[in-house]
């Protein structure tokens, strides 16, 4: 019943962001889109079994800080090639003993809206594909 209600929330959350952000024709039309339902700030990814995250949908902003929680479990963040979406890289996102000592990472810069599907296994799990999205330059006041 809970992922049924996460997968619910988060693909509403998609929709309202698609919403607001594709069909725009140019930097003019950017300026524009409220960012006020994407908070920048910091966040916290945290590790869940079954699940992968508890946050399954996150927006992040250039430079935010971005906490990964690893919760008592073990686990290992996987990116696509090139689609890493951390200035400090995405080559070892992991922890390979149970610990809750969290990694810090920061969102680097995405000159446009971009969607970031990473698996994460947790404890030996079978992966989970979360979402973290990222990019858009804030309106121009």
């Amino acid at each position: 019943m809970a992922s049924s209600w996460r997968l619910i929330v988060g693909t509403a959350s998609l929709f309202a962001l698609l919403y607001f952000c594709l069909g725009t024709k140019g930097q003019e039309e950017q300026k524009k889109i409220s960012m006020e339902g994407f908070p920048c700030g910091k966040k916290t990814l945290t590790i869940a079994t079954g699940v992968g995250v508890k946050e399954f949908l996150i927006y992040i902003c250039e430079n935010d800080e971005v906490n990964i929680n690893p919760n008592g479990h073990t686990f290992k963040m996987s990116f696509k090639k090139n689609e890493c979406p951390f200035q400090e890289g995405c080559d070892d996102i992991s922890q390979t003993v149970e610990t809750k000592t969290s990694i810090t990472k920061h969102q680097k810069h995405f000159d446009k809206i971009t969607f970031i599907k990473y698996s994460v296994t947790v404890d030996s799990s079978k992966p989970i594909d979360p979402i973290i999205i990222g990019g858009g330059k804030p309106p121009i006041e």
